[in-house]
């Protein structure tokens, strides 16, 4: 029997390694004392600024320069555990939005929160108050579903909280800002203080999730129940400079965007560039050329929400 084809790899994948290999060659050429422009290929659904990234330190006009030391150092760090949602896959899947209709939506599972070992399902509830910041209106209904909350006025370990003790079967928070993916944490140290919790908890989109509102909102109003599936999996992930997978002890880093890499990778990028190495996306600049032109795409709205973007990513 002919062993099976392997599929052709993906349009998004292929792009990720186009990016790949410009990043090692742009890298290598600047260990090599060369002077060089490249044009990062921007792959699909990426938010690019255009212009080249530059090795220069050219004034503006898209090329890059090194990024403001103080900012590098403020970047979040993620310590990868074994309970982290960096191994994991989360997956929201929803049913009952109408004849056979079918969602899937990748969520962020919150480290601070025990994975489920089989799939969690549940009838959605939306949390009354919308942001589960005091007890819940709705507990009745609480019981056995999905509980569905916003993000803000109160912790995330909080919000989890009070759906673990309303009986939720788990918590879905719906990210409020356009930074995304997003990762909960609980640096007061609340769930555990607070009991434990016993359910898992994710967060998903602000897209994903006011859709997700509109559609139990309408179904509610004929007559249906929109119904989820929580699985959580393990998964591998990579580092985009090095191509080497993620594992139990590394330490990450987050950029505004979302992305992640090897802090020793990214650090190693950030000298020579103030850009994402996958999406282009801009960060502050030592250079001060560069920076004037930075903030003034800000200030034309060209930066595509970045300026909103870091100014709620430490929040």
């Amino acid at each position: 029997m002919a062993a099976p084809e392997t599929p052709p790899p993906t349009r998004r994948a292929q792009a990720s390694e186009r990016v790949a290999r410009e990043v090692l060659n742009f890298m290598a050429a600047i260990e090599r004392g060369e002077s060089l422009a490249v044009e990062l290929p921007l792959p699909p659904g990426a938010v690019g600024l255009g212009g080249a990234v530059g090795t220069n330190g050219g004034g503006g006009g898209g090329r890059a320069a090194p990024a403001l030391e103080q900012v590098v150092k403020d970047l979040p760090r993620i310590q990868v555990e074994e309970n982290s949602w960096v191994l994991h896959q989360t997956v929201l899947r929803l049913t009952g939005g109408g004849a056979g209709s079918e969602l899937s939506i990748e969520a962020v599972f919150a480290p601070f929160s025990p994975p489920p070992s089989e799939k969690v399902l549940g009838p959605v509830v939306l949390s009354v108050p919308p942001t589960a910041d005091k007890d819940l209106e709705n507990e009745a209904d609480v019981e056995g579903s999905v509980l569905l909350m916003d993000r803000g006025v109160c912790t995330f370990a909080s919000k989890a909280l009070r759906a673990n003790a309303a009986g939720a079967a788990a918590a879905v928070v719906v990210q409020t800002h356009d930074v995304w993916p997003y990762v909960m944490e609980d640096s007061k140290g609340e769930a555990e203080a607070g009991g434990g919790l016993n359910i898992p908890v994710c967060m998903v989109s602000k897209e994903k999730g006011e859709a997700i509102k509109a559609a139990v909102v309408r179904s509610a109003a004929e007559g249906k129940t929109i119904r989820a599936e929580l699985s959580v999996s393990s998964s591998e992930k990579d580092c985009i400079v090095c191509q080497e997978l993620y594992a139990v002890g590394n330490t990450l880093v987050r950029l505004p965007c979302g992305h992640l890499y090897h802090e020793a990778c990214l650090l190693k990028w950030l000298k020579l560039s103030n850009t994402c190495p996958y999406c282009r996306r801009e960060l502050p600049s030592s250079n001060e050329a560069v920076e004037r032109a930075r903030r003034s795409r800000q200030a034309a709205g060209g930066a595509g929400g970045e300026e909103e973007a870091w100014r709620t990513f430490f929040d």
